[in-house]
């Protein structure tokens, strides 16, 4: 039995990108997301003029706290949040590999560096001071906020008599 032969190309390959390690649902869900807006904003149009990074950081931002609120889809659009999130994560990445990416936050505070500080030891022992509250459905949270509006109302009320 001979020994197959190495194709000359793999060595070159394995130098490369390893592109097939990013998600190709990610890709998919994202590239949705850049269909639906090309014809109202044209399509690679963050190639066309300088980008200003706040704008796409505050866009993932909104997407992250529906995400987080538990809303999936975002309602405009009819498409996950985290497709959006991908999106201007890619807008970010390409326009600061262009050169054209505009870095209009505000002075960087201490908040990466308070990050990185937060040791594992100390990231759990504040992790054990929070009790973990089951998810509640929407009607349960209808229901408190029902009865503590009639507890606002009974004091006011009260506060009048």
């Amino acid at each position: 039995m001979t020994a197959k032969k190495a194709n000359p190309k793999d060595a070159l390959g394995l130098m490369k990108a390893p592109i097939g390690l990013y998600p190709n649902v990610a890709r998919i869900a994202a590239s949705l997301v850049f269909a639906q807006s090309a014809p109202e904003y044209g399509e690679f149009n963050w190639r066309n003029n300088p980008v200003r990074l706040s704008i796409y950081l505050d866009a993932i931002d909104r997407h992250n706290i529906a995400l987080r609120a538990g809303q999936d889809i975002d309602p405009k659009s009819g498409h996950p949040h985290e497709a959006h999130i991908n999106a201007c994560a890619a807008i970010i990445s390409e326009s600061r590999a262009l050169g054209i990416l505009i870095d209009d936050r505000f002075e960087k505070d201490l908040a990466a560096q308070m990050l990185d500080a937060l040791t594992p030891k100390a990231y759990h022992a504040t992790r054990r001071k929070v009790t973990p509250r089951p998810a509640r459905t929407l009607d349960q949270v209808r229901a408190e906020a029902e009865k503590v509006r009639k507890a606002l109302a009974r004091r006011r009320k009260a506060r009048r008599a």
